[in-house]
């Protein structure tokens, strides 16, 4: 029986990869906890969940592969099925390819059903088809399968990133942070939990904890241009307007001419007399550039909410899942949003899309309360 030794091919494997383990990942290498009879196949399963902490569709394509080849050579292998289908249902996220979430998605329940077929307690499996709901705008359910996913297995960092995702899009920030920093703590070699946590501070107007954990995220080696905004985002705060332009011109995903009105942007989020020619000269933007729907934040942040509102309201006339896809609704809790969250016209978007009924079920968000009347939310800030 190969587990008669299975800690020192654990140890082996481990110090051969050079992979620092979650404490989960510390325990599946136990012989109490062996998830494989298959030595080969769990070398391959460790290689895939360090490429897959750091993000970047490469890096994802390459998990999925190993995932793979470790289920080639075990297909009883858990939870190999059940990361597999973590990497499948993030690709989207990161992929540019066409129609990536009706691929994917369907992928990644597939592997969470399977991983849970040979064993129903994996709370990451649970945990996928609870992200699944998420993306799919089910938030009840959504809460609900991360709830069980955590229950499961407390220690396991993935149910905890997702749920704070889940709450950062419906504006629980405090309770986001919670989650995102219990993710963090139980894996703090995982660059793409600290990019996360990074994020979370910077929605809550942390600056500069959310500065400290994005350095700390490229330190630990996430992909290019996971947490690019941050900096950007926090020298603006600050009326860092050189800077703000630099950090902005350097976004790998911003078009060519896009980066062209970058300074006339930041001149304009300094002097509100230059907000009308920048406004025209967004609304202006070859389509085959950037959708307008694509341009909802810097029209918040020059404080063009009746602009923002008519392109939101044009997006889910033309799809009425669009918030999940065409553009972040969590953009709506940062700072910069709060004008536009206070607006009465937000309440009417949240009843739309069903962030009104998450709410009276699982609580409201951070500094706002159900309102009276025709207004179902009112924000204090």
């Amino acid at each position: 029986d190969i587990f008669t030794v299975q800690d020192e091919i654990a140890t082996a494997i481990v110090n051969k990869l050079k992979i620092e383990l979650a404490p989960r990942e510390q325990q599946l290498a136990q012989r109490d906890a062996a998830p494989t009879e298959n030595v080969e196949a769990y070398e391959f399963y460790l290689q895939a969940r360090a490429i897959w902490k750091r993000r970047g569709e490469d890096n994802l394509r390459r998990a999925v592969e190993l995932y793979q080849s470790a289920l080639a050579r075990d297909p009883g292998f858990a939870r190999a099925h059940a990361a597999l289908a973590s990497a499948y249902v993030v690709l989207p996220g990161y992929s540019g390819e066409e129609g990536d979430e009706e691929k994917y998605l369907p992928m990644a329940e597939q592997s969470a059903r399977q991983a849970l077929a040979l064993d129903p307690k994996i709370g990451e499996a649970h945990a996928v088809l609870a992200q699944i709901n998420s993306e799919r705008g089910n938030l009840l359910d959504a809460e609900s399968g991360f709830f069980f996913a955590i229950s499961l297995e407390p220690n396991e960092p993935t149910p905890h990133h997702w749920y704070s995702i889940l709450l950062q899009k419906v504006g629980r920030l405090d309770a986001a942070l919670e989650q995102a920093r219990r993710a963090y703590e139980l894996d703090p070699s995982a660059p793409v939990l600290a990019s996360n946590l990074a994020n979370t501070y910077l929605m809550r107007g942390d600056d500069e904890q959310a500065l400290r954990f994005s350095q700390l995220a490229g330190e630990l080696g996430i992909s290019s241009g996971a947490s690019e905004g941050i900096d950007a985002t926090v020298a603006m705060r600050r009326g860092q307007w050189d800077e703000s332009k630099r950090l902005l011109s350097a976004q790998e995903h911003l078009p060519p001419e896009l980066k062209l009105k970058v300074g006339d942007f930041v001149d304009a989020i300094a002097n509100p007399a230059r907000r009308p020619a920048v406004v025209a000269g967004l609304r202006a933007v070859d389509p085959e550039v950037a959708e307008q729907v694509d341009l909802l934040m810097p029209y918040i942040q020059l404080g063009q909410n009746d602009i923002a509102f008519q392109i939101i309201e044009g997006s889910l006339e033309r799809d009425r899942m669009a918030w999940l896809h065409d553009w972040n609704v969590m953009n709506a809790w940062s700072p910069e949003a709060a004008a536009f969250r206070k607006d009465p016209r937000f309440s009417k978007l949240a009843e739309r899309i069903g962030l009104v009924d998450y709410w009276k079920q699982y609580g409201y968000p951070d500094r706002c309360h159900a309102g009276t009347g025709d207004v179902a939310l009112v924000c204090s800030s």
